[in-house]
């Protein structure tokens, strides 16, 4: 064998030794995952979820829409009424299990 196959045999070699390294480390990683994936209790998000199981009695969602005004209160009839509409516009997309 000339040098340079010593080398591609030795490279290959190597390559072969570190894909069986990750593969063998990653053998039981499902056992330390969850079905949703990684969950970081410490987000907002996971906030979230949780205020939304606790207050409403309902899982994450897929979609969350806020409505904010641009001036005045939330409070007012206009966003009440601009917020009416979105509900409906949704309501009428099918396949929502929850509005409130």
């Amino acid at each position: 064998m000339t040098k340079l196959s010593r080398r591609a045999v030795a490279g290959l070699c190597a390559i072969v030794l570190v894909a069986a390294a990750g593969i063998w480390a990653a053998m039981d990683l499902e056992e330390h995952l969850t079905v949703g994936g990684f969950k970081d209790e410490n987000s907002p998000s996971f906030h979230a979820d949780r205020e939304l199981e606790d207050r409403l009695g309902i899982g994450a969602p897929n979609v969350i829409v806020r409505i904010a005004p641009v001036s005045g209160s939330v409070d007012s009839p206009e966003t009440r009424a601009t917020a009416e509409d979105v509900v409906k516009v949704v309501a009428q997309l099918g396949r929502v299990s929850y509005m409130f």
